[in-house]
């Protein structure tokens, strides 16, 4: 399987930095992965979260009227959200078809 090379240097750089990982850095990660696994999830996004939005960022006039009427919609209870596992399921079987 060939990878993009973003991605590649991506797994680069992180070997190099768990090679160089601080005690205090190593015992963090494991008692991160000795946690349930929503606990994880959850700790996981806040990190990635924390990556996302280093430069502030404006929406158009647009899509902030299209978040406004999304989540007054998911409120409201006039839309059904579905669960990602089985979005991905549907489409995988789907997709087999």
């Amino acid at each position: 399987m060939l990878f993009p090379q973003h991605f590649l240097l991506a797994i680069d750089r992180a070997d190099r930095y768990s090679r160089n990982m601080s005690p205090k850095t190593e015992s963090i990660i494991r008692d991160i992965l000795q946690l349930p696994k929503d606990v994880r999830a959850l700790i996981a996004e806040r990190v990635l979260e924390s990556l996302d939005y280093e430069e502030p960022f404006e929406l158009s006039e647009e899509w902030q009227e299209a978040l406004a009427r999304r989540c007054q919609e998911i409120d409201s209870g006039d839309v059904q959200l579905i669960p990602g596992e089985q979005v991905i399921s549907e489409a995988s079987a789907r997709l087999k078809k």
